[in-house]
């Protein structure tokens, strides 16, 4: 800030700046931009978990299945049981295929939401902070512009006064209004009578004729 803050009412940009930060807290992104990436990765900790959940749920299946065959098998019904765990196996494993690539694409869905959410969040950040940048761009602007009012204003107020002052003294030497009458150079031309100045010195030389600077007859023998 400048020594003449107190004549042209400037006020520091970088105030300006911190005072529209106080009290007030950028949106905080960082959970719904990292669980929305989450969820479009099928290897992240969050769908691997879910996947060894549904794993565990077609194995716990599988085996119940075998248990019945053993059953089947004890009571003498045992034909065919290891075909139809074989059926069963597979058709556990291509449920929990499409079960994981049904989770898949909840999950894509859920972390669409997320990084939306995300964006408006960083954009709202981001105008908040270039308002800021704006206000103290245009308070450094008006500052310069108060500077060149204040120096504008004493400049003509300065010029002003001399220039009247000035014009008024030159009238006066010049005869012109505002000064004393006559001026300096009119007193000095209206001085000159024919005995004095140029005239009077003409005058008194033998043969001539003049009164002040003209008007007198050529000396004798010139035509």
């Amino acid at each position: 800030m400048g020594m003449f803050d107190w004549l042209t009412g400037n006020y520091d940009p970088q105030k300006v700046y911190d005072d529209m930060g106080k009290n007030v807290n950028e949106i905080n992104t960082d959970f719904q931009q990292n669980t929305g990436e989450q969820m479009f990765n099928p290897n992240s900790a969050y769908n691997q978990r879910q996947l060894s959940s549904m794993r565990q749920g077609s194995m716990d299946q599988i085996a119940q299945q075998g248990m019945m065959n053993q059953r089947q098998s004890a009571a003498g019904q045992g034909f065919g049981a290891n075909q139809r765990q074989q059926q069963f196996n597979a058709k556990a494993g291509d449920q929990l295929h499409q079960g994981f690539n049904q989770h898949m694409q909840q999950a894509a869905n859920t972390g669409t939401g997320l990084l939306g959410q995300a964006m408006q969040g960083n954009m709202k950040n981001m105008d908040f902070q270039q308002s800021r940048a704006s206000a103290y761009a245009q308070q450094g602007a008006q500052n310069a512009s108060n500077v060149g009012g204040m120096w504008q204003g004493l400049l003509g107020a300065g010029l002003g006064g001399w220039a009247g002052g000035g014009f008024k003294g030159l009238g006066g030497l010049f005869g012109g209004g505002g000064g004393e009458s006559g001026g300096i150079i009119n007193a000095g031309f209206n001085s000159m009578t024919p005995s004095s100045g140029f005239g009077g010195m003409l005058n008194q030389q033998p043969g001539y004729q003049m009164q002040g600077f003209g008007g007198g007859a050529l000396p004798d023998g010139v035509q």
